[in-house]
């Protein structure tokens, strides 16, 4: 059977390594919302050029679609 002092010495020493571990955690933890920040900073920006991307596209294929209606105008007008 262990003593009150040594179970209190056991009891300090659980104690001593357990908040060493929390800190560690707690360490690890802002340095993976760190990590996650920049993530989140990257996938805005691609979202945001991904939409400018679509807008571009969108706009050359309505010119297109425009140029190519006029010279079908022109052709129907031609051929009467």
């Amino acid at each position: 059977i262990a003593t009150r002092t040594e179970l209190k010495q056991e009891i300090a020493a659980t104690r001593t390594e357990l908040k060493g571990e929390i800190g560690g955690l707690k360490g690890e933890l802002v340095i993976t919302n760190e990590r996650l920040s920049v993530v989140e900073t990257v996938v805005r920006d691609a979202a945001q050029q991904i939409r400018m991307i679509g807008s571009y596209v969108k706009n050359k294929q309505e010119v297109a679609i425009d140029e190519l209606r006029k010279r079908v105008s022109k052709l129907e007008k031609k051929v009467g």
